[in-house]
């Protein structure tokens, strides 16, 4: 099991037998700051139908690297980057039906103005199409900021956001919802109550 995490502006990875740890960090890390053309945090995996993990992180630009078979290193001369719509931070890719969605965070979680947008495409490698809102603008992702997207076992995908409370992080509540992929749109609403049902 291996657990990504963001150090002085440097992403790391620490190694465990379960998932419940304990975890032991590796000695250096991932990414170094100053490394990439971007500021070093947000790490995420994205794995392709023929099981290659690819590591995603960045902010300010978005980059996309596969992974070495124990996901504790990469090729940078494989790695490749873009910039989708305003994008700030929070880059996750998921498939659906053989077309890909980037989905991202814009602007930054305090702004009246954020929310989270998505793109499509046929290539992880693009071109991606133009931005899309995920949830209706002004709803500022229902009041909370992307943490992941999660696909699950039967195809659906599950959105996990918190709602930062800066005055106490530790309780900052997480927002669950299942997201609407398909026919080339994706589409977080809101439910009061709902039940994962495969």
């Amino acid at each position: 099991y291996v657990f990504y995490f963001v150090a002085g502006s440097q992403i790391g990875a620490a190694v465990a037998d379960t998932p419940y740890g304990p975890f032991v960090p590796e000695a250096e890390p991932i990414v170094r700051k100053g490394t990439f053309d971007c500021h070093t945090i947000d790490p995420g995996v994205y794995v392709e139908d023929d099981g290659t993990r690819y590591f995603l992180w960045g902010n300010q630009r978005a980059w996309v690297a596969p992974f070495s078979d124990d996901c504790l290193s990469f090729d940078e001369q494989e790695a490749f980057s873009w910039v989708p719509g305003d994008f700030r931070e929070a880059i996750w890719i998921h498939k659906r039906n053989g077309i890909y969605y980037a989905s991202w965070s814009e602007n930054d979680a305090r702004d009246p103005e954020y929310c989270v947008k998505y793109a499509m495409s046929d290539s992880l490698h693009g071109p991606w199409s133009e931005w899309k809102p995920f949830t209706p603008l002004g709803s500022k992702t229902f009041e909370s900021q992307c943490n992941l997207v999660m696909p699950l076992p039967d195809g659906q995908f599950l959105y996990i956001g918190d709602r930062w409370n800066p005055d106490d992080l530790g309780n900052s509540p997480t927002l669950w919802l299942p997201i609407r992929i398909g026919g080339g749109e994706a589409m977080l609403e809101w439910h009061d109550e709902w039940t994962y049902e495969r």
